[in-house]
């Protein structure tokens, strides 16, 4: 076993960024790429690339049913879900990691974020209404519009709680085409909080037919028996790992293992979890 622990470099530093509205999405690049982990079970540095965000719409969000995060946990689908893109330092960019087609040469961090109705605004909804959404929400048939920002990620993740945060790994691929099976996905527990305001400036983001840009997540996919472990953030697995069926109705536990297990994690990437063994 590799060190559980996530050691992040050059996250709490500011940054030059480029917002991207793709017209199907939108993302943030940094300009300088020097923001790296180690750690979190992954024998090799890591180097991030952008992170961007999938989410809903506002028609049911009171009652889940317009989610948009890419992955659902107990059979919940949250309202958005960021995703840390990063690929394998030893690459020289993330376009070389994609060309190798290595199945570990990207490592995707993903958060959950749930609509609090009752919370404060958090780092999220500062990022969200205050640097994003006012560079992005265009209704002029531009696919991309580009602005530049100074801005450090250590405001959105909490750098020592990272270290030891329960999360879920399997090897996936990319839910944008060409959907190249060559991520190893990290999909954190514990979800991160923003306000109704903040969700609905999301859902009011300009789309490349000058409409709102909603819904740009990919539906969990059919199992194909893969694995996925959950870890509970320390120094092993957890044997008991609450990790179990995709999106089928016949769950690929055996009955003995679904009577244990209090939760199910589906992913987008098509994979079937499987209890995840204590590893020495």
């Amino acid at each position: 076993m590799y060190n559980l622990q996530f050691t992040l470099t050059n996250y709490e530093k500011p940054h030059k960024w480029t917002v991207k509205n793709t017209g199907h999405g939108v993302k943030l690049e940094p300009a300088v790429e020097d923001m790296k982990f180690t750690g979190g079970d992954f024998s090799e540095e890591y180097t991030l690339a952008q992170l961007h965000f999938h989410w809903g719409d506002l028609s049911g969000y009171a009652t889940r049913t317009h989610q948009g995060s890419e992955h659902t946990f107990n059979g919940t689908r949250y309202f958005s879900e960021v995703h840390f893109v990063h690929y394998k330092s030893s690459h020289a960019d993330l376009s070389a990691a994609v060309a190798s087609g290595a199945q570990d040469d990207l490592a995707v961090l993903g958060f959950f974020l749930e609509i609090d109705f009752l919370g404060d605004e958090g780092p999220f909804d500062y990022l969200i209404t205050d640097i994003i959404a006012d560079k992005v929400k265009t209704y002029n048939n531009v696919t991309e519009t580009k602005e530049t920002v100074f801005w450090s990620p250590n405001h959105l993740v909490d750098v020592e709680n990272i270290k030891t945060a329960p999360f879920y790994r399997y090897e996936g691929g990319l839910t944008t085409p060409t959907c190249d099976e060559i991520v190893t996905w990290t999909v954190f527990k514990d979800a991160i909080k923003i306000t109704p305001f903040t969700a609905s400036e999301m859902a009011y983001f300009a789309n490349d037919n000058s409409g709102a840009l909603v819904k740009n997540f990919r539906e969990t996919q059919p199992l194909n028996g893969r694995e996925v472990k959950y870890y509970d953030g320390t120094t092993a697995q957890d044997p008991n790992a609450p990790a179990c069926c995709s999106c089928c109705c016949s769950c690929c536990c055996r009955k003995e293992e679904q009577s244990r297990r209090k939760s199910c994690i589906r992913n987008a990437a098509g994979f079937c979890p499987k209890p995840a063994h204590r590893r020495s």
